[in-house]
């Protein structure tokens, strides 16, 4: 298998969060429009850079989040294997709530990004 599909395989979310984060790098990396230029001035400079540095670390925290389901389902079936469907009912709970405080974290330091002064 290559890296890729091992990698979508293993963790799912965390790859599905990073192809959301290099659209929207992708997106931020564009160059503005005459338009934007004369409406947002160095404002719109002053929101790539902050969002650059969001992106950044919301991109560091859902690798993160991806490892952590990663980790929780395969401690769950590993110490449930006996009784599989119970198993699977129990991980996807802890899955459920791993990825919310995940969730949680990415937005709480996205906002804190977005608070912090400009450097």
């Amino acid at each position: 298998k290559s890296n890729l599909e091992q990698m979508l395989e293993e963790n799912p979310l965390a790859v599905a969060a990073g192809a959301i984060l290099a659209g929207l790098a992708v997106g931020l990396l564009l160059p503005g429009t005459e338009r934007e230029d004369r409406m947002m001035g160095s404002t719109r400079d002053e929101l790539v850079d902050r969002a650059q540095d969001v992106a950044g670390r919301a991109a560091d925290a859902a690798v993160s989040a991806g490892h952590e389901v990663a980790d929780t389902v395969r401690s769950e079936i590993a110490e449930h294997a006996p009784d599989v469907k119970d198993v699977v009912k129990q991980a996807a709970a802890n899955v459920t709530q791993t990825v919310k405080e995940s969730a949680s974290r990415v937005k709480d330091e996205a906002t804190e990004a977005a608070k912090a002064p400009r450097k």
